[in-house]
């Protein structure tokens, strides 16, 4: 298995993590991925970049330090823990394809970090979409269910569909 395979095996754990709502230790995801403790950091850091670079909540934050229950020394998406964690946390990782090794592997050359002193719209160091946002911002199209009325019932009539398609590409439009 390639590092970036495993890498993106780490992401599943970490999205199933997350939807279930759990931290997991360092030690627990070397167990769960078979990978060294000592890579670890090594792993999660084009996890990290992808995150960032798609404006998603820092799902790294998730695997934190069995004794103080905080993500490692080496983690940079902010210092509110907690609060990246309720984002993690709300954010719908199901509706997203995990990336292929070629992504993060791609977002592991870019490294982006958040600098020093740079300051975030929610004060938290994380840079993307919260919450609400996160669900209807990406990918949710059920926001759009309902949101236009024609003022008359067509859902899957077929042959009004064909009529109007017809009336339209027969309509030359030069009255307009």
């Amino acid at each position: 298995m390639t590092k970036f395979e495993r890498t993106t095996q780490i992401w599943s754990a970490l999205a199933f993590a997350a939807r279930n709502r759990q931290t997991l230790t360092y030690e627990m995801l070397a167990r769960l991925t078979g990978t060294p403790s000592a890579l670890l950091d090594e792993l999660l850091a084009p996890i990290h970049s992808y995150c960032q670079a798609q404006s998603f909540p820092p799902l790294t934050s998730l695997v934190v330090d069995g004794t103080t229950g905080m993500p490692g020394n080496g983690y940079t998406a902010g210092t509110d823990v907690p609060r990246l964690h309720q984002l993690v946390f709300s954010f719908e990782w199901i509706d997203f394809v995990s990336p292929a090794p070629e992504q993060l592997e791609a977002a592991g050359q870019s490294q982006l970090t958040i600098g020093e002193g740079e300051t975030s719209l929610n004060g938290t160091g994380y840079h993307g979409i919260t919450g609400l946002e996160g669900r209807a911002g990406r990918g949710d199209i059920r926001r759009f269910f309902g949101a236009i009325s024609l003022g008359h019932p067509r859902g899957l009539d077929n042959e009004q569909i064909d009529a109007d398609l017809a009336k339209e590409y027969g309509d030359t439009h030069e009255n307009e």
